[in-house]
């Protein structure tokens, strides 16, 4: 075509050329229109809503999660957001059938019971489903859009659903954080208490070992002052038959001589209380656990007292040696008032010695109170030991039934009132959770023992407390049997002397008193030894004074006592000595004085089978004592072990708090967010243009209208009568189509850089590229037409259909992706993205294009060359 046939086709084909112009221009620009601001229309898109949920109750109130899912569709963005309207079933099943609605969901009946099933038992847990439709009738995009606006709605809702629930988890551990504390506070307090309870139990221990080698001391005069007290009653027996045969010479004496007796009947009896009280005293002591260390005290002021008897039994020997001694010479008569005087004397001495034992009676009485007061201390040892094993069950019982789900585990109203039934939901599995915890940190504690330490302190107690009550009883008659003989001593000032029936049993005296002296001897070497051996026992018993402060001021009042009734005999003994000189003065009180030596040889037997009792009681003593030990030491162990298993288990508790962990308001709100949804995502995914979609439509309104210019140019026969070149025939033959390949890309690339947001130099590259793509475009066109003919154009068109098929989605079948970079639609289509992104894929995008213009020129040039070579037959065809 010359320029002249150009002039009269585009002078006659005006209209033609328009349209040729507005084909990629309508399809490129109209497509363009249609997507623009298409998510700001979402509100066009009409779905349904059916809510057939009954909802729940938790703890009788009403949880219909049915009826907030429903709001968070109907009511959530208006204006970004697909309009969702409430609707009966039966009317959403007609709009989606009539194609109103887009797509339709049924939340079903048991979807609120469904979704909070996690707070029930762990089997009956299950999800909550929803039945989702889109209508057949609905936009190619509006029902995946409507599937898509759904699921987020689930997706939000379950995230709802998943912070409440954490965030009571979180609460939950800070909750047990703070029960947590108070445990270890208790087991703290539990491992103290056990620590100086065995510390306690351990001096206990080293106590009563002493006391059992004191007791193994105490045992050994036991024989000898049993054998002291049998020949003691011999010499008794003699002096009372020497006493006897004194009185029935002496007859003006027998009513003061009896008189006498009874005095010292009842000092002997008196005395023998006092024995009997000390055995008690002594049987208690080797019993008792916690009150030995006043023991110890007794035992001080016991050595005290006995050696303070031993010099008196000494000195009463001595002094009745001395006695004997003198009645074995005449005593004138002249001598007789003198002696008179010495009587009175001995009265008065006697009224001291009266006076020494009320006091002795006293300290006896306050020694048996302390004694009282420290037995009532020890009954409540048992029942504090108990308490505090109880308080540890207690503790257990409590923390295993929340654990395994027997106990109730109360909602807090501030979580209640705030978060609802499925915030108390979690608060109850994060307390039940700490109840475990707290179970299996005391799973290891020795319950067992403990029991058995509070059994063996109980009977350790009780038979502490019994012998407490022997050695309380004996005192109180010792202090009985004092008051006693002190009124006896008291009556002697009432004695009448006879002086004219002494001398007669002066020598039946004399007979006896060699026997007396022997017996006499006896009791003070007795009295000595038994001095002696409870010295021994003092002195082993040092370590333990240390806690007997109460009962050792007692002992030493009494002791004070007995040092006064003891400087009362040596007066006694004095005026003893006294009356010997004058005893020829005293026939008239010899006849009650050899009445008195009987009872006294009596009352003598009695205290033999006392000693011999006493000794006996020393032996037992002894063997409990030993038992005792035993004990103590188990009890020992016992303790240790206590200890040290409490102080394991506080130990355990604190490094268990320390591995809770808490948590404040503003870390619950953002651990809640962010373990609920742990990834999230930044900017815009709505329907907007973008630069893969823009750069689509730009190709294949470039690539129609190439189609449809590709045939503009020479004719068949034009080319045949010409006799220009071959490229002078291939450039005329590609100009008409170029020419209007420009302006159609201008156009195009003009209307794709307004509606995509670029930069200028972006839009540059954007126009540029156009043009070499409608270049590209227009030249293989032209191959295939001149080459192929009618064929040549269904070749364009697969070639445009496998091109924005695989453009359109990379899930489109792999053929279309793997035959789409062979083909020339691709090049120039990644050319305009990367053009439109800046993409790195530019230069080579570039080549590919230029190639396949390439081609296509060479395609044309070869077509025209080919049909310039016809046959005769061909030119006929064509008219020549």
């Amino acid at each position: 075509m010359t320029s002249n046939s150009l002039t009269t086709f585009l002078g006659t084909s005006l209209q033609k050329a328009l349209v040729l112009l507005l084909v990629p221009v309508l399809v490129a620009g109209g497509m363009l229109w249609a997507t623009w601001g298409a998510g700001d229309r979402l509100s066009n898109v009409q779905a349904a809503v059916v809510n057939l949920d009954e909802g729940a109750e938790i703890d009788g109130q009403p949880v219909p999660l049915g009826r907030q899912l429903t709001a968070n569709l109907v009511d959530g963005r208006p204006d970004d957001q697909v309009s969702w309207e409430m609707v009966t079933e039966e009317e959403a099943r007609d709009g989606l059938e009539a194609g109103r609605y887009a797509a339709m969901v049924i939340i079903p009946p048991d979807f609120s019971e469904s979704a909070l099933s996690f707070s029930g038992p762990a089997e009956d847990a299950r999800q909550a489903t929803m039945e989702l439709t889109v209508s057949p009738l609905a936009g190619v995009a509006d029902g995946l859009i409507a599937r898509n606006l759904a699921d987020e709605a689930t997706v939000a809702f379950n995230q709802f659903l998943t912070e409440d629930f954490l965030d009571n988890i979180f609460i939950g551990f800070n909750d047990m954080g703070d029960q947590m504390g108070d445990s270890v506070d208790a087991a703290r307090q539990l491992a103290d208490g056990s620590e100086q309870l065995a510390g306690g139990v351990g001096e206990l221990d080293e106590g009563a070992q002493q006391l059992a080698e004191g007791m193994g001391q105490l045992r050994a005069p036991g024989e000898q002052l049993t054998t002291g007290g049998s020949e003691l009653a011999d010499g008794a027996d003699q002096l009372s038959q020497g006493l006897q045969q004194l009185a029935d010479g002496t007859a003006g004496l027998p009513a003061q001589g009896q008189q006498l007796a009874d005095g010292i009947q009842q000092l002997d009896s008196g005395m023998q209380q006092l024995a009997q009280g000390t055995r008690a005293s002594a049987d208690g002591a080797a019993q008792y656990n916690q009150g030995v260390t006043a023991y110890t005290g007794g035992v001080d002021q016991l050595s005290t007292g006995l050696e303070a008897y031993a010099g008196g039994a000494r000195e009463f020997q001595q002094g009745l040696d001395l006695y004997f001694q003198q009645t074995n010479e005449a005593i004138p008569l002249e001598e007789i008032a003198a002696m008179l005087e010495g009587l009175d004397e001995f009265a008065v001495n006697g009224e001291q010695l009266a006076i020494g034992l009320n006091q002795l009676a006293d300290r006896a009485d306050i020694a048996a109170d302390q004694l009282e007061q420290l037995s009532g201390q020890l009954d409540g040892l048992p029942q504090e030991l108990e308490g505090a094993g109880d308080e540890l069950r207690a503790l257990i019982a409590q923390q295993q039934g929340i654990a395994d789900g027997s106990g109730e585990v109360a909602c807090p109203a501030a979580v209640r009132e705030e978060l609802g039934e499925a915030g108390c939901a979690g608060f109850e599995y994060g307390a039940r959770a700490n109840a475990q915890l707290v179970v299996d940190m005391l799973a290891d504690a020795d319950l067992a023992e403990l029991d058995a330490l509070l059994e063996r302190v109980t009977e350790l107690a009780a038979g502490v407390d019994e012998q407490l009550s022997t050695a309380i009883t004996g005192l109180r008659e010792i202090a009985a049997g004092a008051r006693q003989f002190s009124g006896m001593l008291a009556g002697m000032g009432e004695i009448e002397i006879d002086p004219a029936e002494i001398a007669a049993g002066m020598e039946q005296l004399q007979a006896a008193q060699q026997q007396l002296l022997t017996g006499a001897e006896g009791l003070a070497t007795g009295a000595e030894e038994l001095s002696g051996g409870a010295s021994e026992l003092s002195a082993g018993s040092e370590p333990l004074r240390t806690g007997g402060t109460e009962l050792a001021n007692g002992l030493d009042q009494l002791a004070d006592g007995a040092d006064q009734a003891a400087s009362g005999s040596s007066q006694l003994n004095a005026g003893g000595q006294v009356l010997a000189t004058g005893m020829t003065t005293l026939s008239q009180g010899i006849s009650q004085t050899a009445t008195g030596g009987t009872e006294l040889s009596t009352g003598l037997r009695t205290y033999t089978d006392g000693v011999g009792q006493y000794v006996e009681g020393v032996n037992q003593s002894v063997d409990g004592v030993d038992q005792f030990v035993v004990g103590i030491q188990e009890l020992r162990s016992g303790a240790d072990q206590i200890a040290d298993g409490n102080r394991q288990f506080a130990e355990g508790l604190e490094e268990g708090i320390d591995a809770i962990p808490t948590y404040s308001d503003a870390d619950r709100e953002t651990l809640t967010k962010v373990v609920a949804s742990p990834v999230n995502r930044d900017g815009d995914a709505g329907a907007q243009i973008g630069a893969g979609w823009a750069s689509l439509l730009v190709a294949l309104g470039l690539w129609l209208g190439a189609m449809v210019t590709a045939r503009l140019g020479r004719s068949e026969r034009d080319l045949l009568t010409s006799n220009l070149s071959n490229g002078a025939l291939l450039w005329q033959s590609l100009r008409p189509g170029l020419l209007i390949g420009a302006v159609q890309a201008l156009l195009v690339g003009t209307i794709a850089v307004f509606a995509i947001d670029v930069t200028p130099l972006q839009a540059m590259g954007v126009v540029l590229v156009s043009l070499l793509a409608s270049v590209t475009y227009v030249t293989v066109n032209r191959a295939l037409s001149s080459l192929l003919g009618g064929w040549g154009t269904a070749i364009a068109v697969a070639i445009a259909v496998v091109g924005v098929g695989a453009a359109l989605t990379a899930s489109a079948p792999g053929f279309f992706h793997g035959l789409a970079p062979m083909l020339p639609f691709d090049p120039a289509l990644e050319a305009l993205r990367a053009a439109m992104t800046s993409g790195s894929g530019l230069p080579v995008a570039i080549l590919g294009s230029i190639g396949w213009m390439i081609l296509g020129v060479a395609g044309s040039w070869l077509a025209i060359q080919r049909k310039r070579q016809l046959s005769p037959g061909d030119l006929s065809r064509v008219g020549i």
